[in-house]
């Protein structure tokens, strides 16, 4: 039997100014981020996606680094981990993460200067995510 391979992909969706002006400044590609919908007249404020692994986003160090100055702006965003296979979603699940220690020295690392602030903020989901829990 001659199956096509299963891809896993990560997806950070976020408003299109910032996930545009991150990925930038992370030297990835602009032609990475996608907007949901596709309009003449693009709203800035509009939903759009930063998927790794692929075509303009191969390397995990650039979407970490996106993900990191996410969290540090606390800008709103969503991750995603999907399944793919002939470069359609099989399925894909919203994940609600909880910032581990191991996370948490990587992404600190990534964010050097901001370390500190992004331990606060982590305590802060942390404390959130036990509220919503009861």
């Amino acid at each position: 039997m001659n199956e096509n391979p299963i891809f896993f992909q990560w997806i950070i969706e976020a408003p299109l100014i910032y996930l545009k002006e991150l990925s930038y400044k992370a030297g990835i590609s602009p032609n990475a981020v996608q907007p949901l919908i596709f309009t003449m007249d693009q709203e800035q404020t509009e939903p759009s996606r930063l998927i790794f692994p692929s075509l303009n986003c191969p390397r995990p160090e650039p979407w970490l680094l996106v993900l990191g100055w996410l969290i540090q702006k606390q800008i709103p965003f969503h991750l995603f981990l999907s399944k793919t296979q002939n470069d359609q979603f099989i399925s894909i699940v919203r994940l609600f993460p909880q910032i581990d220690n191991r996370l948490l020295v990587l992404i600190q690392e990534i964010c050097q200067p901001h370390g500190n602030e992004i331990r606060e903020i982590s305590h802060r989901i942390e404390q959130a995510f036990a509220m919503l829990q009861g």
